[in-house]
């Protein structure tokens, strides 16, 4: 797949290409972290920047792609440990591997996604100078990442430069790890993507994807499709993803008896073109972080309805005006809420098309401003 192409002027707001970025995420296979890691990384290398990324996972996952002048690393540190004693020698490796490894690259700042990455980069460059941006990528409040595992993380986070997360919501959190103004609020960028069939001439579907596990609530989805009047009228649901529960999810619909018009179509490389073919997307989460699904499926021109869950959705929707919001784990309302787009076209009609304004407001190039200005704050008070 070719590589998108996007605005220029990173370079010139990081005051040139001398700077040098390191990216961090565990893995660069199909998921929303990823998804916003390739979009930073790819607006990065369009713009003339020097950008590496390293994973700990090998080239050969990457679901998304990089263009060749983004120089990638790979560190195989995921082994498993025997016991207690043999985790606590294999995590003061990792450590060391780590910290070799981004010393090696000379970056002027490391960025790094996920909670536990973000605490094995920042213990790994404790003491070296280089300046570590985090980000949290879902709900903190939401994501149980194990006693051990949030202890370290309560250690580690205060000694990061910056603490990036999505809302609000999640700055509440994030205050408790490190002070107020190490904390950013900086919403997911939107991808490039084609323009917006008309909505009229879509198919009758229903489509939702994200990662096939309980957070993304496809079980909720599956009861309320069932249970609205989708079916009798000619509609279908689409189902964009693959997971742990996919099983579960296949024998749902097996359950309600709705397997002949639903489609599971695993993880595929452009999503949009799914979403551009159908009139209502569905985000029946139980949590997020700031949906890049629902941010997709709005600027695609589809009438969306999310649940109100933490966090996210309350940013992006405004119920009644660009879509529809309802409580978590509601199966009523969210039945309620699909026979009211299916039942009235033009109201479904008039949310699709407020919807389409998020690609002005999330678009990459207002995101990354603010990226960019992040990460000339942190090197300008670099040791400070």
């Amino acid at each position: 797949m070719n590589s998108p192409t996007y605005p220029e002027g990173a370079r010139d707001r990081l005051g040139g290409s001398s700077k040098k970025i390191l990216f961090v995420i565990s893995t660069m296979s199909a998921g929303g972290a990823e998804r916003v890691a390739s979009i930073m990384l790819n607006h990065w290398a369009a713009s003339g920047l020097q950008t590496d990324l390293l994973t700990f996972s090998p080239i050969e996952a990457d679901h998304y792609s990089l263009p060749q002048s983004v120089q990638r690393h790979f560190l195989n540190i995921q082994w498993a440990s025997s016991n207690r004693l043999h985790s606590i020698y294999s995590n003061l490796q990792r450590l060391r591997m780590v910290r070799r490894e981004i010393r090696r690259t000379s970056p002027e700042v490391v960025i790094s996604f996920v909670d536990r990455t973000n605490i094995l980069v920042v213990a790994a460059l404790f003491g070296s100078g280089i300046p570590v941006i985090i980000s949290e990528r879902v709900d903190p409040k939401m994501y149980a990442i194990g006693h051990t595992w949030s202890l370290l993380r309560k250690l580690a986070y205060r000694w990061a430069s910056r603490l990036v997360v999505q809302t609000e919501s999640a700055a509440k959190w994030a205050r408790t790890h490190t002070r107020p103004e190490r904390i950013s609020i900086i919403q997911n960028p939107l991808g490039p993507l084609p323009e917006p069939a008309p909505w009229v001439g879509r198919k009758k579907q229903i489509v939702s994807m994200g990662r096939m596990v309980p957070q993304k609530g496809f079980d909720v989805l599956i009861r309320a499709f069932a249970a609205s009047r989708a079916r009798e009228a000619g509609w279908r649901l689409v189902l964009v993803g693959d997971g742990p529960q996919r099983g579960t999810i296949e024998d749902l619909l097996q359950q309600f008896d709705i397997q002949d018009v639903a489609e599971l179509t695993g993880i595929i490389r452009e999503p949009a073109n799914i979403l551009n073919q159908s009139r209502i997307f569905v985000l029946a989460s139980r949590f997020e972080g700031f949906p890049n699904a629902l941010l997709e499926g709005m600027a695609m021109g589809c009438a969306c309805v999310a649940t109100d869950c933490p966090s996210g959705p309350a940013d992006i929707v405004e119920d009644g005006r660009n879509g529809l919001l309802v409580p978590v784990e509601d199966v009523v309302r969210l039945t309620d809420a699909i026979n009211r787009l299916i039942d009235n076209q033009d109201e479904a009609q008039a949310y699709a098309s407020a919807a389409i304004a998020v690609k002005s407001k999330y678009s990459t190039d207002q995101i990354m401003n603010q990226w960019d200005d992040l990460i000339n704050s942190v090197i300008e008070h670099r040791g400070k």
